[in-house]
């Protein structure tokens, strides 16, 4: 039964460790990253160079949520009580010196391919752990720092590269915009009277209304369309969400923006 025992045990931390470095965002990251290089009509042999990129990122990435986990740990319980429990038998006892080790094992990667992308790096890591530990005294301005450290590894990516295309760049933001919005609507599912139920709202319109000037300025572009649409299907939860500020809207506003960052990879990835 001993070895059994001592089985279970390391598969269950394993489990704890994988929710804690939210495995799930990692998977999306790559398959992104995937998209964007194949977007960006790169041969296979950039391929090395974009594993090495997956490989920074991801360690980032699960170095940047078990910080999370470490500093939200008191919210947490209130939130989502049985999954803080089960994460804490790791975080609690190896979730900062984790985070650490990732860290610096992705910024020595970074650093040893170049210098541009080692710097590039070495500030994002030093964005989140700003975000981690100051998020709760940024106010609003933490939906717009979470959104856009959610999207800094593909501009990495594209620094890598070379650099990317304005039309990409302009997608990218209008995806920056609905992931401001879902940052503020999950504001709201906890805190349905706070600002973030009608921030979200604010984001979704002022973004499409910019859109629709380019549209009209510079005429039908693909990605533009694209972009257009996207942002149209987030302007319906969040304005809901805006008028009655319920938990349940945010948690639509929340899912509606996951599944369209999931539509914008297929974009991508057919436009590879």
């Amino acid at each position: 039964m001993a070895p059994f025992s001592f089985r279970s045990k390391i598969a269950l931390r394993v489990t704890a460790l994988l929710l804690a470095i939210r495995w799930y965002n990692i998977v999306f990251l790559t398959l992104a990253q995937v998209a964007l290089f194949r977007a960006l009509h790169h041969t296979g042999e950039n391929g090395p160079l974009l594993v090495y990129m997956v490989l920074v990122h991801a360690l980032l990435i699960a170095g940047g949520s078990l910080i999370n986990n470490f500093y939200d740990s008191e919210k947490d319980l209130i939130n989502r009580p049985w999954r803080t429990l089960f994460e804490r038998t790791v975080v609690r006892r190896y979730g900062i010196p984790l985070a650490f080790s990732f860290w610096m094992l992705a910024i020595g990667l970074s650093w040893g391919y170049s210098t541009r992308t080692g710097v590039f790096h070495t500030v994002y890591a030093l964005a989140l752990f700003v975000y981690s530990h100051k998020r709760n005294s940024l106010g609003r301005w933490s939906h717009v720092l979470a959104a856009g450290l959610a999207f800094l590894p593909l501009s990495g990516l594209g620094i890598a590269l070379g650099g990317l295309p304005l039309d990409l760049l302009l997608f990218g933001f209008g995806l920056l915009c609905i992931e401001i919005a879902r940052q503020s609507a999950k504001e709201a599912r906890v805190l349905p009277r706070a600002q973030g139920s009608r921030e979200a709202a604010l984001v979704a319109w002022s973004s499409w209304a910019l859109g629709w000037v380019w549209y009209i300025y510079y005429g039908p572009q693909e990605w533009i369309l694209v972009d257009l649409f996207l942002l149209g299907v987030m302007i319906i939860p969040t304005s809901i969400l805006g008028i009655f500020r319920t938990s349940t809207w945010a948690t639509i506003a929340d899912n509606t923006a996951k599944v369209l960052h999931a539509l914008a990879l297929f974009y991508l990835i057919g436009r590879g």
